[in-house]
């Protein structure tokens, strides 16, 4: 999910809160709601506080618990709405209902303090409903309120739609069609545009995200087109718009360094096809995406051997697949964290390697995770594998020349713990994220990397493209040619899929 333009409204943040009533009031600059004024129930229970704002907090014991506050707004349309919280021993996930429609929301990690979490929906105008719904985890939860304009009241911010993928390549020899993951963010599609003129489109909604859509353009459509770069456009009944670009190319050329990343729900299996022709294979999902995915895969391309065996760490979502990968391929070498130390390097298959993160780098599964950086000519790809900000912040200090890539495949799925400064000096093209929908209600996802690194990245006029989410593309197909130069497609896992040239 790739993050949109917005327009605010001039906003106010005011620097200390005061104590208001359970009903709306404006405070010079926010609109307040305290959570000990709101309807507790469900398990959920009133604590003294005197850290918390008004010197109460609610306190949702693990998965149990509800706060609900009845908010009137002046208008319908997209709010900023902030919820101040704590949460001290782990990243938490929660439910918000609005107008009884739920929306997960994911909760970083706080220590002994406070911070905000910030989302945006939609609301009507009048009287909405607003429920915070104990899902994972115990949480304080402090106060919400809503960002404000000069008058001092809720005010509604303008958010434009989105899609992902941005940047899709189709080939002529093998047309398929066009697949997007669309953020209506309150807004509704009226027409597909290529290059300017209006193609016929299909729309469904989107599982697990209220509010987007799967939008479609049949292959029959793109066969029309030339060679070349296209125009798409959605264009949503007020006009506004949401953008990206379709390479067509006549046929596919196999490069020197392809890479495969397979959407393989909550896991990760990345497929390395190397410039001396050799086959390695970074993990292998879990037990069932294995059998159902990386395997079929594996064979639908004519791959019988796996010369380079990988396992970053043994949980279950890396390694699981192990038995079947064994049992239907031939395999060369597996290689694992003991393997190796942090800092080392080698090549394999044409390719530099450098190692990040090893088992000597952590004392539990996830912090020994091997984390390794790819190189070929002026192309890099790091894999953060399952380790956390603490590892980052460690690879930082050590290998300062070593951290920036082109592509990044997001460290735990973007579901523990990130380092806010190692993502920013990664500055990526592309990062790549092997996860399914609760990655929707995860803060390291939603909070710091949406909230803090693609904004700073857009900011700084970096390189950075798009955030491209396995459970909403699919597999993810790098190819790098000589020299470095590279591109990237993405394909739905359907079960006859043949990604043209891949060797």
């Amino acid at each position: 999910m790739v993050s949109t333009g917005r327009m605010p409204r001039a906003l106010l943040v005011i620097a200390g809160m005061v104590a208001l009533s359970g009903h709306l009031e404006a405070a010079g600059a926010a609109a307040i709601f305290k959570a000990e004024a709101g309807q507790v129930g469900g398990g959920a229970t009133v604590v003294a506080e005197d850290s918390a704002s008004g010197g109460h907090c609610v306190r949702f014991p693990a998965k149990v618990g509800s706060v609900g506050w009845t908010v009137e707004l002046p208008e319908a349309g997209r709010y900023d709405v902030f919820l101040r919280y704590r949460a001290s021993g782990a990243d938490r996930a929660q439910v918000l209902r609005i107008n009884e429609v739920a929306w997960p929301v994911g909760f970083t990690r706080t220590g002994e303090g406070w911070l905000e979490c910030r989302r945006t929906f939609s609301f009507v105008r009048g009287a909405n409903r607003l429920e915070l719904v104990a899902d994972r985890g115990e949480m304080d939860v402090d106060l919400l309120r809503f960002s404000v304009g000069e008058d001092g009241g809720p005010a509604p911010v303008y958010e434009l739609p989105a899609l992902s993928p941005r940047h899709i390549v189709v080939y002529g020899s093998d047309l398929r069609g066009l697949a997007y993951k669309v953020d209506l963010n309150g807004h509704v599609l009226k027409t597909v545009l290529l290059d300017g003129v209006p193609v016929p489109s299909t729309q469904h909604p989107f599982p697990s995200w209220p509010d987007a859509v799967r939008v479609g353009v049949a292959a029959a459509e793109l066969a029309k087109s030339p060679a070349c770069e296209h125009a798409v456009e959605l264009v949503m009944e007020d006009g506004s718009r949401a953008a990206g670009t379709i390479t067509v190319r006549t046929v596919a050329e196999s490069a020197p360094l392809t890479i495969v990343g397979f959407d393989v729900g909550h896991g990760k299996a990345t497929l390395f096809c190397l410039p001396n022709g050799e086959v390695a294979l970074v993990d292998t999902g879990a037990p069932a995406a294995a059998a159902e995915r990386v395997v079929p895969f594996l064979r639908r391309h004519g791959i019988k051997r796996i010369d380079h065996l990988i396992l970053t760490h043994y949980h279950d979502d890396h390694v699981g697949g192990l038995e079947a990968i064994k049992a239907t391929f031939v395999v060369g070498r597996v290689l694992d964290y003991r393997s190796f130390k942090t800092g080392d390097e080698f090549a394999l298959g044409g390719v530099q390697v450098k190692v990040l993160n090893a088992y000597d780098a952590g004392d539990d599964e996830n912090r020994r995770s091997l984390a390794l950086r790819w190189s070929y000519g002026r192309f890099s790809c790091s894999d953060g594998a399952d380790t956390y900000a603490v590892n980052q912040q460690a690879a930082r200090r050590r290998f300062p020349e070593s951290i920036r890539s082109d592509v990044y495949f997001a460290n735990h799925h973007f579901h523990g713990s990130v380092d806010v400064d190692f993502l920013r000096q990664v500055d990526a093209t592309l990062y790549v994220v092997s996860a399914q929908e609760a990655i929707y209600a995860r803060g390291a996802y939603e909070q710091i990397f949406r909230g803090e690194v693609e904004p700073h990245l857009r900011a700084a006029g970096s390189r950075f493209r798009e955030t491209l989410l396995t459970h909403e593309v699919g597999n993810v197909v790098i190819r790098v040619r000589e020299g470095g130069a590279w591109d990237y497609e993405s394909y739905a896992p359907t079960p006859d899929l043949i990604v043209p040239a891949l060797r």
